[in-house]
Formats: C-alpha cells, structure tokens, sequence
C-alpha cells in the first residue's frame, strides 16, 4: 500500500471516529448506541429469553444491554442477531450504519472529484 493511501485510510478512519463521537455527544441524555432490536424482536414474537439462547448466551443480561443500547454485539453476534432477526444488521443497528456511511460517501465523492480534476491536467 502506498504512503497516499495510507494516509487517505487514516484520515478516513479518524474522520469517521470524529463522527461518532460527535453522534455520542449529541446523544448524551440517550443511550450510547441506539438500535431497532426492541422493535425487530417484538415483530417476531420473541422474548429476551429466547433471543439470548439463540445468541449462545447463558442469560438475557448481555442481549439487554444490546437492546438498551449499552453495548455493541461482536461482528458474529450482529450477523446472529440479523439471521434471529430476520432482518438486515444495517436495519438493526441503523443509527450506526447511518454514522459511517456520511462521511465514507462524503469521500468517495471528493475522491472521485479529485480523480476528474487530475484527469483534466
């Protein structure tokens, strides 16, 4: 990888932090990751217990905090929660998803930009 895109993926990665945290701070009074497993899990029917089981969890305590928004799933327990689901991880974890994907589309558009301007020269 060359010292430009290195430098591009990190100016990219504290962009994106930068994101959240300003997401966090506006969210002070809410809970830290908000999400839409309360909703999806009701929609199918399923109790806390059920889902937790489901995960491999021997309680609810771990999927309640994912629920309120305390703390985020593993990778593999956000794919598990999205097959339990039946639902997208990016329909879950929305507000997330939404986070990332500004700025990550705000660069490619700048870099895609960029690349037209050079082109012209």
């Amino acid at each position: 990888m060359g010292e430009t895109a290195r430098f591009s993926l990190l100016y990219e990665n504290r962009k994106i932090a930068r994101v959240i945290q300003q997401h966090s701070a506006m969210n002070e009074h809410k809970h830290q990751h908000q999400n839409r497993l309360d909703y999806y899990r009701r929609r199918m029917s399923f109790t806390t217990s059920h889902v937790a089981h489901l995960l491999g969890h021997k309680d609810t305590s771990t999927f309640l905090e994912y629920e309120r928004g305390d703390r985020l799933p593993t990778l593999v327990n956000a794919f598990r929660l999205s097959v339990i689901l039946r639902t997208p991880v990016e329909f879950l974890f929305g507000g997330l998803y939404d986070a990332l994907k500004k700025p990550i589309r705000s660069e490619e558009e700048r870099l895609a930009e960029s690349a037209q301007q050079q082109a012209l020269f």
